[in-house]
């Protein structure tokens, strides 16, 4: 297949959290430079604000340190795109999720809840 036309396949992973489970996307790539892919992730909770947790890794369902439950193929990406860091600025583009809560008082309650 001519580099131009190669793809990567993107996953939705899911994993058991506390309180709630987790939602990631994962870029499967097999390039030796990142493991196996690439997660896309938010780290933190709505008491404490949000940050960005990318990292490279293995496939979500071999990582013995991941509470892996499922993932679900939701899309590919053309692999220029992602080698360039184009996806990887899109992403870091879309701030995560600050702190919403106080203790139980909600610091902004007319705006939606992000999680």
């Amino acid at each position: 297949m001519p580099e131009d036309l190669k793809y990567y396949g993107v996953y939705q992973v899911d994993s058991t959290g506390m309180p709630r489970d987790h939602l990631a996307i994962f870029i499967e790539t097999n390039l030796p430079t990142t493991g196996s892919g690439f997660n896309f992730q938010v780290s933190g909770s709505v008491q404490q604000g949000m940050f960005l947790n990318h990292r490279p890794g293995p496939r979500p369902e071999d990582d013995e340190g991941s509470a892996f439950i499922a993932k679900q193929l939701i899309g590919r990406v053309k692999a220029e795109v992602f080698d360039s860091g184009r996806l990887r600025d899109l992403c870091d583009g879309v701030p995560p999720p600050k702190k919403q809560f106080d203790g139980p008082k909600r610091l902004f309650p007319a705006k939606k809840l992000r999680m």
